[in-house]
Order: C-alpha cells, then sequence, then structure tokens
C-alpha cells in the first residue's frame, strides 16, 4: 500500500448543527430535505442560529457532521493561502466557523468493507454509507499541499458528511501549529 495523504478529523463538541440523525429540526430555513426519505440533502447548510457549546477545541464535529474551526485554524489557512476552503461565521459563536472543503477526491468504495444502505431514488443519496476507515483513495499520486474531500458521504441518515484529506505538507504545517482535538490517520492509494 503507497501513502498517499492523510485524514483529518476532531472529537464531537455536544452540539448539533441542524438536526438529529432522525429529525431535522424546526426553523432551518431554507435547508434542503427530501420529501420521500426525510433526510437533509444539504450537507453544507449553515444554522446561523447555531451555538458552539464546547470551545475548548481548535477543530471538532458537531453530531449532524459539521466541522467546526477556531479562528487560530482559520488564520492559518488563509495565511497558507489555502483556496479550496470556506470559512461560514456562526453569528451566534464568534471566533469560530462552519468549515466546508471544494476540492474533491475520489474515494475508493472498493477497497475493505464499503457499505451502502438504502438508497433514495428521489434524491439520490443513501441513508447510510459505513466502512470509511481505513480510507483509500482512487489515485495513485500522494496529495499536494491543501485541503481535499470525499466525493462520498459518511455515517446515517442526517449525519452524513465528507471525510476531509491533507497531503503531508500539509499535516506537517498543522502538526506544527499544535491545533486542539485535531486528530489525522493515514490514507493509502487504491
Amino acid at each position: 500500500m503507497t501513502l498517499i495523504g492523510y485524514s483529518i478529523d476532531g472529537p464531537d463538541n455536544d452540539s448539533h448543527m441542524c438536526s438529529s440523525c432522525d429529525k431535522v429540526f424546526e426553523g432551518m430555513v431554507g435547508l434542503r430535505v427530501c420529501s420521500k426519505c426525510g433526510y437533509r440533502t444539504d450537507f453544507g447548510y449553515t444554522n446561523p442560529d447555531y451555538r458552539l457549546t464546547r470551545k475548548d477545541y481548535d477543530f471538532s464535529a458537531t453530531y449532524d457532521g459539521a466541522t467546526i474551526v477556531s479562528l487560530r485554524f482559520a488564520e492559518f489557512c488563509r495565511r497558507h493561502l489555502y483556496r479550496n476552503l470556506i470559512f461560514r461565521p456562526l453569528p451566534k459563536t464568534p471566533h469560530f466557523f462552519h468549515l466546508l472543503c471544494t476540492k474533491i477526491v475520489r474515494f475508493d468504495a472498493r477497497k475493505r468493507s464499503t457499505r451502502f444502505e438504502a438508497f433514495c431514488s428521489q434524491c439520490g443519496f443513501y441513508e447510510s454509507v459505513t466502512g470509511a476507515h481505513p480510507a483509500f483513495l482512487q489515485r495513485k499520486t500522494p496529495l499536494p499541499d491543501g485541503f481535499f474531500r470525499s466525493d462520498l458521504l459518511f455515517a446515517s441518515g442526517n449525519e452524513k458528511s465528507p471525510i476531509i484529506f491533507v497531503g503531508a505538507a500539509t499535516l506537517d504545517k498543522l502538526k506544527r501549529e499544535h491545533f486542539k482535538g485535531l486528530e489525522w490517520k493515514e490514507v493509502c492509494a487504491s
């Protein structure tokens, strides 16, 4: 197996952006939800009323899969000119952002035990996609310096989200900053 990069993640921060696994919360204006399966179809939605409960992490995740980062993490990314990242402000939680990554890499679902369950013919999403670790990408060359996201969304129901990947040079820079909460795992070529 050839190491081509790293997946990054963070601990749960004891909060929800817009839904539980099975139910979208009331008042989520503009959030797209499938009329057939009832799950959200907009996985980049930022709730303007979201309040972060645990502010001790630079990199963390809500129970429904939103990546939350500190101002310090956002400034690091801006300083290094990582352009394929979106930092959506959280009006009710200053100095923290909902992080979205726009550069997509293809996950190799043929490897290991990736399982797809309950396809919805209306929205085109599966109710559940599991078996993301260890991660394999459909590429032969190492990821360059930067941030990337999987083309697949993993987890169940409204908790689905992409995996965020970084190149080795990026991880080295992140390690030097000692961001609280940041975790990583090796990613291999398919």
